[in-house]
């Protein structure tokens, strides 16, 4: 299996993208989409498709070229994504600020004790 430190962060990133998942502040993102649409010939994609990380499955439709990624190219996006997590308590906290969204009179103390708030902490 490949190690995502054997890619340029451009690619990784290009990888999490086409997932979904390219964020720093959730240990478990919904993975809601598996594509992404390039220019044709784009050199990154070209080189993510040389590592057998993405394949084109529609060339040149509308001007682009439409990508998939492949079982390895999900597996290295989901340790690339790990390896660049915020700590748990920054996790936490940024949920906080989230919920302070919808409920502004939630203490932080309230957030991290309440049993109520527990599937919001989950992050």
């Amino acid at each position: 299996m490949s190690d995502p430190i054997d890619y340029p962060e451009d690619q990784l990133h290009m990888l999490r993208h086409m997932l979904g998942i390219n964020v720093t502040d959730r240990a478990n993102p919904n993975e809601y989409r598996d594509y992404a649409a390039c220019n044709p010939g784009d050199e990154r994609m070209l080189a993510l498709e040389a590592a057998g990380l993405v394949r084109c499955y529609r060339r040149a439709t509308e001007g682009l070229d439409w990508w998939t990624t492949t079982d390895t190219g999900k597996s290295v996006a989901r340790k690339s994504h790990r390896a660049r997590l915020m700590p748990k308590k920054k996790r936490v906290y940024r949920a906080y600020l989230r919920m302070l969204d919808v409920d502004p009179d939630t203490t932080f103390k309230q957030f991290i004790t309440d049993p109520a708030f527990a599937e919001a902490r989950d992050v």
